[in-house]
């Protein structure tokens, strides 16, 4: 089924963008040097509780070290793009630690408030596990692609990155249970952009950490020419990377879980909306054994 055919790429990068761009946030880690790209978070909301969703390491880390966070909200048009304005990433935090490796803020009001022309994603976005074979995207922030713009700016250029998911437990990825984990896998003859042009690595992955995995083409489509944007969820969590080659994801069910977590009131909801779903599923009791 795979490659797909370049106009593909194009349908798939017109629908994906604009909800990368609306939801998707770079993380900022305050230092004595200033703020400097630490991770990738993306925005959720149920009901009226607002979340930032990224991996548990990049959160914390950044707790262990006594650091603040900073996500982005949209600034002024300029010559050179769009500025983003850092917001203090305030709220209660949650996370499942390795192999699961997932975390979430639960956010304030004012934190909520202050993230202008951002858009937060519902559940009807998500899925809690892709479907193997389909096509996945990341898009996330390396610190490989960070650019300064004159004496006092930077710009974060993203890393968009298409490519075959896989369920299959792969040779050279440590702590993966297929239970839990998916991965996308890097071959130059089937990887691309989100435009479709030949991919590019960045000089470190450091920073994508965190990232919302999409899926966009699914196995019950019998050609990748038929797929709808209408199907596009978020599918899983980027969590580790190797060898620039293969990128591995937790399924968003473990995010679930830390939702219900941090909000007990959407438990309901979660499990209207996802049938069949119990935060006391396996995710949880692995987590706890661990």
């Amino acid at each position: 089924m795979f490659p797909l055919e370049e106009r593909v790429y194009l349908e798939m990068f017109n629908a994906l963008l604009p909800r990368i761009q609306e939801s998707v946030t770079p993380i900022g880690l305050c230092t004595t040097d200033g703020i400097r790209q630490h991770g990738t978070g993306t925005l959720v909301a149920v009901g009226e509780v607002h979340f930032l969703v990224s991996a548990a390491h990049v959160l914390d880390s950044a707790r262990d070290a006594k650091l603040p966070l900073f996500c982005y909200a949209y600034g002024e048009k300029t010559d050179q793009g769009r500025t983003i304005v850092p917001v203090p990433l305030e709220g209660t935090r949650f996370s499942w630690p390795d192999p699961l490796d997932v975390g979430v803020v639960k956010l304030t009001d004012a934190t909520v408030s202050r993230l202008t022309g951002r858009k937060f994603l519902r559940l009807c976005d998500v899925a809690l596990r892709p479907a193997a074979p389909g096509w996945g995207w990341v898009s996330g922030f390396p610190l490989g692609m960070v650019q300064p713009v004159g004496d006092t700016s930077e710009a974060y250029n993203p890393l968009n990155w298409g490519s075959v998911i896989s369920t299959a437990e792969p040779t050279n990825v440590s702590n993966f249970d297929t239970r839990f984990h998916f991965v996308l896998e890097h071959d130059p003859q089937e990887a691309a952009q989100l435009t479709g042009d030949p991919f590019k690595l960045p000089a470190s992955f450091g920073g994508i950490s965190g990232c919302a995995v999409w899926q966009t083409w699914w196995p019950i489509e019998e050609q990748g020419a038929e797929w709808r944007s209408r199907k596009i969820r978020i599918v899983g969590v980027q969590t580790g990377c190797y060898r620039k080659r293969t990128i591995k994801a937790t399924n968003w069910a473990a995010v679930a879980v830390l939702l219900a977590a941090a909000a007990p009131e959407l438990q309901p909801v979660l499990q209207l909306h996802f049938p069949g779903w119990d935060a006391r599923d396996q995710i949880y009791r692995l987590a706890k054994s661990g």
